[in-house]
């Protein structure tokens, strides 16, 4: 099997949203046979900044040296970013190979299987094959029925929760919060900040488990157009850490995975200061607040929920510009009228999103301001925002992972 037959393989699966539980996902991992062995798992939940926390873990545990894979979810350009190892997208041989090896184990489960589970024991058999000393897992959705959810971790990690999946995850932060506090095991740290909104559910959930819950102290001491310098406090004690990925909610983000690796080195694990001083600084991400192009000024960001919005939001007072252009687009199940009224901006494009999951431009332009212009070809509609720009403004596109692979791929 070669690369392309493999693509075709993987996508050949219903990238289902409902009607999960882990039987599946068992089958699956029982049926190739898989050992965690001396594999260490982190284990990433949450709304907003599961992608930041992976990235920041996987980034200190290579710079002290271990080998280590990398599971995130959604991927922007090409599936590969999905499986990383020492930071890299895997091969295109290593992911056919891994595909093609599977691939019959479809034919023996009970239940048909999903493109996330598949793609899920894909990355496991990778990371087996590269011997990785630690695996760093995001969640797909949710927790508690995610694929993900089938290993032993080492530490758990529950970031920012808010509304979003209501339909798949519940009406409420509550319901939200039980699912993604599933991830939680019996005698497992489990670690989140303490203004997460869905505390008291991840209070009940770490307390029913016998599991200690670590809430980080951490103090922002300077913030840039170049990043974030902040002093860490407790569970460790770390002064002068420089975050390079834009936002103060970055920095949050930051000191959580600072967090889960002093759990690490609780259990024993070397990891020197320095290690996790450097691979926070070096941690970097596409689709974050990720700078494209100066004059006019570019900027990316995935931002698909009220809550990553407004982070998006403060973030853009710290980049110098003077209009600030949006291009936006989304799928059907975000809420498009609550993020298109907490975007400020001096005018907006919205374009229409491939496949039947995106939600109609027109829809879209319902919630809009009156600075509206509707583009239903995204490359288009980026076209028409950069147009319009000056040399001194911005130009910012979100909405969804898969509106910067159309405008950028």
């Amino acid at each position: 099997m070669n690369y392309k037959e493999a693509i075709d393989f993987v996508n050949s699966f219903e990238n289902r949203m409902t009607g999960f539980n882990l039987s599946t996902i068992k089958e699956l991992v029982r049926l190739m046979e898989f050992e965690q062995g001396n594999m260490r798992i982190v284990h990433v939940a949450g709304t907003n900044g599961k992608g930041s926390v992976c990235t920041f873990v996987s980034s200190v545990l290579r710079e002290q040296g271990y080998r280590v894979g990398s599971y995130f979810s959604p991927h922007l350009f090409s599936v590969r970013e999905r499986i990383k190892l020492h930071g890299k997208e895997i091969k295109e041989k290593d992911f056919a190979n891994a595909v093609e090896r599977l691939s019959p184990l479809t034919k023996k489960t009970k239940n048909r299987t999903s493109y996330f589970e598949f793609l899920t024991i894909v990355a496991l058999q990778v990371f087996k094959d590269k011997k990785a000393e630690f695996v760093v897992l995001e969640t797909g959705m949710g927790g508690r029925l995610d694929a993900t959810n089938v290993l032993k971790p080492e530490v758990c990690v529950i970031t920012s929760i808010s509304k979003e999946h209501i339909k798949y995850l519940g009406n409420t932060i509550d319901k939200i919060a039980y699912e993604k506090a599933g991830i939680i095991k019996k005698g497992v740290p489990v670690i989140t900040a303490k203004n997460n909104k869905g505390m008291k559910v991840i209070e009940k959930t770490a307390k029913e488990k016998k599991a200690e819950l670590i809430s980080p102290d951490y103090a922002i001491k300077k913030v840039s157009g170049k990043g974030t310098v902040i002093d860490v406090f407790k569970p460790i004690k770390l002064r002068g850490l420089e975050v390079s990925m834009l936002g103060k909610h970055q920095a949050k983000n930051a000191s959580l995975a600072v967090a889960a690796i002093s759990v690490l080195r609780a259990k024993g694990h070397r990891i020197s200061d320095r290690a996790i001083k450097k691979g926070i600084r070096k941690a970097v991400m596409n689709g974050r607040m990720q700078i494209i192009k100066k004059e006019p000024l570019i900027v990316a960001d995935v931002a698909h929920n009220p809550a990553a919005i407004d982070a998006v939001m403060e973030t853009i007072k710290i980049l110098e510009h003077e209009k600030l252009v949006v291009v936006f687009s989304c799928l059907k199940d975000k809420d498009v009228k609550e993020m298109l009224g907490r975007i400020k901006a001096d005018a907006i494009v919205v374009c229409e999103l491939k496949g039947e999951r995106s939600l109609a431009a027109e829809e879209i332009a319902k919630y809009c301001p009156k600075n509206c212009v509707v583009i239903r070809n995204p490359k288009n509609a980026f076209k028409e925002a950069v147009s319009f720009a000056s040399k001194k403004d911005l130009v910012l596109v979100l909405g969804s992972h898969y509106l910067i692979d159309e405008v950028f791929s």
